[in-house]
């Protein structure tokens, strides 16, 4: 090729901004151009619900580079990027299904970022779902992009540790940071024109994950605090586990599963628990205890818990109340299920 690798890439979350990064300042022998950001729409946010730019579109207008935020990929946008004459497009949570017109766009074709060691956890949501399943190890996948939802052929994976209390922030950031490792690894079979190695997804080992919503946040006490522990933990910061006190809501940060046990016949799910060192929360589960490590009053900060409670007391005898809870990782055979009785 003789000249540098141009690069449309289309993102809206801040997992994005190392990779955007990197693209845009390569190593000096890596023969790549960012040429722009495909964005989301500049929505209200915060409590003034003032109009602004997402973090990716917010960093692209700063450096200077084209932006296109349409409201979905029309034909009107595939139009306006053909015009830039594209090799290759990337993705990373842009947060549309692409159609063929955008997918046979750039004659290098399209590729994703995707947060998770596929087949594991495609959709929507993969790190939360790593997280609420319990994995100790997660990452980032260089796939190609297809009609099918992260179905296409596998490039090459980064992987990065999960710890027990990472949320679904911190876990994000690592795969973030690690993406760029990987586009250096695989950007320069590009450059040169090579045949890119394909490693075939077998379907029926996938699981998947959907998309997040607010209600998500209520909490079941009549399971095992471990996998409590890590919805909790998997759904902060958005859309954030909370307990209900009367009419308020107090939102939870962290929490863990604590090693003792609950006395059903005295402590029923959902049941406030003594804690004579009066640095956690304890909420008796049916299986189980969970410690909860930081919470937050309406309009005010995120403490530990122990802080927490120097201004905050719960009711005496306090039975928290239970919701039922949607699985947030369905596997291959549930999902396809699920999409037949939508149609």
């Amino acid at each position: 090729m003789g000249h540098p690798l141009r690069i449309i890439f289309l993102a809206a979350d801040p997992i994005a901004l190392p990779s955007l990064r990197f693209l845009h300042q390569p190593p000096d022998d890596l023969p790549v151009k960012l040429v722009g950001l495909v964005s989301q729409p500049d929505r209200p946010t915060g409590r003034g619900r003032k109009t602004k730019p997402n973090p990716a579109a917010a960093w692209a207008e700063e450096q200077g580079l084209s932006c296109w935020k349409p409201e979905k990929p029309d034909d009107d946008l595939v139009a306006t990027l053909a015009a830039e004459k594209p090799d290759l497009l990337l993705v990373m949570a842009y947060g549309h299904l692409l159609k063929k017109n955008i997918r046979e766009l750039a004659p290098r074709g399209i590729w994703n970022l995707h947060a998770s060691l596929l087949p594991a956890y495609r959709g929507a949501s993969p790190a939360v779902g790593a997280i609420a399943g319990g994995e100790t190890e997660s990452g980032v996948t260089f796939m190609e992009v297809v009609r099918q939802m992260d179905a296409g052929d596998i490039v090459a994976q980064e992987k990065v540790p999960v710890t027990e209390t990472d949320s679904g922030a911190d876990l994000e950031e690592k795969i973030g940071q690690a993406s760029p490792g990987l586009l250096a690894q695989v950007l320069p079979l590009f450059c040169r024109g090579e045949e890119i190695p394909r490693i075939f997804q077998n379907d029926a080992e996938a699981s998947y994950t959907r998309k997040l919503r607010k209600d998500d946040g209520y909490l079941d006490f009549h399971g095992s605090a471990q996998a409590l522990a890590r919805r909790i933990n998997a759904l902060n910061p958005w859309p954030g586990a909370f307990l209900e006190v009367g009419e308020s809501k107090l939102k939870i940060g962290r929490a863990s599963a604590g090693s003792g046990k609950s006395d059903e016949e005295t402590f029923g799910p959902g049941r406030l628990l003594p804690d004579p060192s009066g640095k956690l929360v304890r909420i008796a589960c049916a299986e189980g205890v969970l410690n909860v490590l930081q919470l937050q009053r309406p309009g005010g900060k995120m403490l530990p818990a122990e802080d927490f409670l120097r201004g905050f007391s719960f009711p005496e005898k306090i039975q928290f109340p239970s919701h039922p809870m949607e699985p947030l990782v369905l596997s291959a055979e549930e999902w396809a299920n699920r999409q037949k009785a939508h149609r």
